[in-house]
């Protein structure tokens, strides 16, 4: 049984899973089997298309990632039964390389020379005309195709430190009504998308003439990959239960509605669970985190450290200070005017919500 999924901008890459020549249990497990691999195939091949499309590079890598992830899960399948194979592999590995090397590449120019991202990567412009994951995030659930394998949608959050709360809350959120397209729930592309809830192997190939063997066999099969399933993040591959309740935690402690200098008090202050010393070590502590989320303005001199004191400095005192010229001054007003909230504090408010 084959079913080829399509990876736009180089649908002949796309991956294959189909049943070799062997000799299996029973034809009827082999063409099961065969159609939940084909499924895992789609999966890599729609999270490849993200990848590929995406001009958003945080959504790039995340969803590179996870396609990667899947792939192993798909390739630990075929090595628990040999009559399921995987055709364009080498094309596959190939093309996941290139688009590592595209970020690779992004990295390493400076912010002048990067590309800026289309508002929703829904809209970028490629060269097939097949149906993604990015079009039909706005169609009704009939719509997405592969009733006998998905249970509904399924969102998934981008499970990084500057997801917002209000996102990070609809993680896992489960769309089932037919009729209606999927609750929109993003403000912007990289924020998370919808994607097919798969069944489990057990209630997608279960029917009532399988054997006890096979009921088995598809059990063992889910519980391996609930054991090895991750997800990508800031942080790399990571077990989801590990890393969403410490977004969720952190989440709710810097996007308090209070000043800058209370929610660092917070962080200090919070006792988080020895579990999440890690993730926290990962990046680079409380001091870490303070510095992403609440950077330091900028400090010209003794006692011009925050936006109202720069702003209300005159133009004299500041060109005075050596570095700062007609040119940079320019630059600093506008820093100072750009910033609205806690204007009497050093730091700066880069949350996002």
């Amino acid at each position: 049984m084959n079913i080829m999924g399509v990876w736009r901008r180089n649908p002949g890459a796309a991956l294959l899973a189909s049943p070799f020549e062997s000799t299996p249990p029973s034809d009827d497990r082999t063409r099961q089997v065969a159609v939940a691999a084909a499924f895992l195939a789609s999966e890599i091949n729609v999270l490849l298309g993200v990848a590929n499309d995406s001009h958003d590079f945080p959504t790039k890598t995340a969803r590179l990632a996870s396609a990667k992830q899947k792939l192993s899960e798909l390739m630990g399948i075929a090595s628990l039964h040999p009559s399921i194979g995987m055709t364009n592999l080498v094309e596959v590995q190939a093309c996941i390389v290139r688009v590592e090397s595209e970020l690779l590449e992004y990295r390493l120019q400076s912010d002048d020379e990067r590309p800026g991202p289309p508002k929703n990567f829904e809209n970028v412009n490629t060269e097939s005309s097949s149906i993604t994951v990015g079009e039909l995030q706005n169609k009704p659930l009939s719509a997405w195709g592969n009733a006998d394998i998905i249970n509904g949608l399924r969102f998934s959050a981008t499970l990084q430190l500057r997801t917002p709360l209000r996102i990070l809350l609809r993680h896992g959120e489960i769309h089932i009504d037919e009729a209606k397209p999927p609750p929109i729930i993003i403000q912007e592309g990289w924020e998370g998308i919808w994607l097919p809830a798969a069944k489990s192997f057990e209630e997608a190939l279960c029917h009532p003439n399988s054997t006890d063997e096979e009921i088995r066999f598809y059990i063992r099969i889910d519980a391996g990959l609930a054991d090895i399933n991750t997800v990508a993040s800031d942080i790399g591959p990571i077990r989801e239960d590990d890393y969403l309740p410490f977004l969720v935690a952190l989440r709710r402690i810097i996007e308090v509605d209070d000043t800058i200098e209370n929610r660092i008090k917070m962080l200090r202050e919070t006792n988080f669970p020895a579990d999440w010393q890690r993730l926290l070590h990962r990046h680079d502590g409380i001091d870490g985190l303070v510095e992403r989320f609440f950077p330091q303005f900028m400090n010209l001199a003794s006692g011009l450290n925050t936006p109202n004191r720069i702003a209300a400095a005159p133009d004299k005192t500041l060109l005075a200070i050596k570095g700062i010229g007609p040119a940079t001054l320019r630059k600093i007003r506008v820093c100072c005017a750009e910033v609205a909230t806690n204007r009497d504090c050093d730091r700066i408010d880069m949350v996002r919500v």
